[in-house]
């Protein structure tokens, strides 16, 4: 047996004593014990899961009369449907001089953050939520950019996003398909079922710089501490919206104000869970063997980890910025 193997050997002995004694562990300061994480990350779950339901159901109230609506009529006439007045897009901070001066544009022939399932050339993705989380995949670990325009002012050249009508199993290139929803009457559902249900929206051309309210820059930092999409898995992402739209406009209006999520409630993302895994396993290669047997998750270690660090959910470093003023449209919540 060689060194190496021997020391594998070792490690995962370890690993397995420690799931079969339920250890309580040192991490960096911290105490691990596998049954008590095990315990919160069910109670963790199922609340996320509850609440997920309730803010589905939320959403749906609104979603299924207006879909009738548009079925019967071929067009939506409420204004019961209560869009929120600003939306975002998230890019590298880097791109903050050119986009001040000729617009957001499309990426056209720039390569897709996901090859494998590539946006559309043509159109500037927008979001009432994940502009955070969109912006640091984008930034390659640069500080990121999130820009604020009013919905009213770019409604009309919406589309809906490829993810309102997709998933992963069924996924076609976007190139076609949004143009063909929206002749198809859906710009009433993009309304409905892309930016009211989904928080996203793909907007046709170029956003001119006058359309920019106000921009925010993050520190790469905080972009990944307080970011987040989907904490991976097979979780759906309402709840987490509505929280990332509260942490979004604590970013823009929220001064001196602490953090607006508590510990117990805050989602990471997965990016935030696998790099706190990476880093423990680093450092504790045998309990993290360990915490990862016994069925312990990424995002049960960042919420553990970040418990006891609320003192990087601040607002140091953020910048906001007026960029254009334009007047408060009606219809807008």
């Amino acid at each position: 047996m060689t060194r190496r193997q021997r020391r594998e050997k070792e490690r995962l002995e370890r690993a397995r004593a420690f799931r079969a004694q339920g250890t309580a562990f040192t991490l960096d300061g911290q105490v691990f014990s596998i049954p008590r994480l095990l315990a919160e990350q069910k109670e963790f779950i199922n609340w996320l899961n509850e609440e997920e339901t309730k803010e589905r159901r939320r959403l749906i109230a609104a979603l299924e009369p207006a879909e009738e609506e548009i079925r019967t009529k071929g067009r939506l006439e409420s204004e019961g449907i209560p869009l929120r007045a600003t939306l975002y897009h998230g890019t590298d901070a880097n791109n903050t001089e050119s986009i001040l001066k000729g617009g957001i544009l499309p990426r056209g022939d720039l390569q897709p953050t996901h090859p494998h399932m590539p946006s559309h050339p043509g159109m500037v993705y927008l979001t009432d939520a994940f502009a955070i989380e969109y912006g640091r995949m984008a930034s390659g670990g640069h500080d990121i950019v999130v820009f604020e325009v009013r919905t009213e002012n770019v409604i009309d050249n919406l589309y809906p996003d490829e993810d309102a009508l997709l998933d992963k199993d069924n996924w076609r290139d976007p190139q076609g398909l949004l143009e063909e929803e929206r002749e198809r009457d859906f710009v009433s559902s993009t309304v409905v079922r892309s930016l009211y249900y989904g928080g996203r929206a793909a907007h046709k051309g170029a956003i001119a710089p006058e359309k920019i309210t106000r921009m925010a820059r993050i520190p790469a930092t905080t972009a990944g501490i307080i970011g987040c999409s989907t904490p991976g898995g097979k979780w759906e992402s309402r709840f987490i919206r509505r929280q990332q739209n509260t942490i979004l406009d604590w970013v823009f209006d929220g001064g001196d104000k602490p953090f607006p999520v508590s510990s117990d409630e805050i989602v990471p993302s997965q990016f935030l869970g696998e790099l706190m895994w990476e880093v423990l396993r680093g450092r504790h290669p045998a309990e993290m063997a360990a915490l990862r047997s016994a069925g312990v998750l990424d995002v049960t270690i960042a919420r553990k980890v970040m418990a006891g660090r609320r003192q990087f959910y601040t607002r140091k470093g953020i910048e906001v910025v007026e960029v254009g003023k334009e007047a408060a449209l009606p219809g807008a919540a």
